[in-house]
């Protein structure tokens, strides 16, 4: 039960790290490179925007978690190391534009 609990508090920060930074890309970014966008344009563009930050956090997380797969101890550890994952694929998504 507090496995479940845990990885429910895990799924919650993720979600809303990666929904507002698909909707900060979105609603920030896209509107000044187009500025005439619709409702349907914005949505297609903020989900594009959160399975980008989601595959690359993804590549991020395998690629560092062979480096310190022994090292996780802990399960706050392992939150640490996925929300830095996330991290770098948002700040990595705004540097690039």
């Amino acid at each position: 039960m507090m496995l479940a609990v845990m990885m429910s508090a895990l799924m919650s920060s993720l979600t809303s790290i990666f929904n507002s930074s698909a909707t900060i890309f979105a609603m920030d970014i896209w509107t000044h490179i187009r500025k005439k966008s619709s409702e349907l344009e914005l949505m297609i563009v903020g989900r594009s925007a959160l399975s980008t930050i989601d595959s690359e956090s993804r590549l991020q997380l395998t690629y560092w978690g062979r480096f310190i797969k022994d090292q996780i101890a802990s399960f706050a550890t392992f939150k640490s190391l996925i929300a830095s994952a996330s991290a770098n694929a948002v700040s990595s998504l705004f540097s690039s534009c």
